[in-house]
């Protein structure tokens, strides 16, 4: 299915660019908060799903063209904040689904991610944005 889109990638770059906006596939979107649990990302059987650290911030990647659809992303997503849709193919190979930073447990000291300030899963204290490495 991967090469398929790759396949599409290359006619709609190469032959008829106005095609974009009549083909349809399906795609993972975020529908609620990542918690960056990285699930998805170790059992993605394509390597689409990529989760990138750098510094505080951690973000989820979508390499459009190595997404085949399957859904497996959906149905290992502990937090259902990850669904497939039917979207336009737009033929840009990578995508941000999600955007994190780290935040430091007041009750317990662990880190966690989240796209924002949520209760830490472990102690249920409040946590607190400023980093952690």
């Amino acid at each position: 299915m991967a090469e398929r889109r790759k396949v599409l990638n290359y006619i709609i770059n190469n032959y008829k660019p106005t095609i974009k906006e009549e083909i349809v596939v399906s795609q993972p979107v975020m529908v609620d908060d990542c918690r960056f649990c990285g699930v998805c990302s170790r059992l993605c059987p394509n390597g689409a799903l990529k989760q990138i650290e750098e510094d505080d911030e951690v973000t989820l990647h979508l390499d459009n063209l190595l997404c085949s659809g399957c859904n497996l992303c959906n149905e290992v997503c502990f937090y259902k904040a990850i669904v497939l849709k039917e979207i336009p193919f737009i033929g840009q190979s990578a995508s941000i689904l999600a955007r994190g930073f780290k935040f430091n447990c007041i009750g317990c000291g662990n880190i966690h991610v989240a796209t924002r300030e949520i209760y830490c899963p472990a102690c249920q204290e409040e946590l607190n944005f400023g980093g952690g490495s």
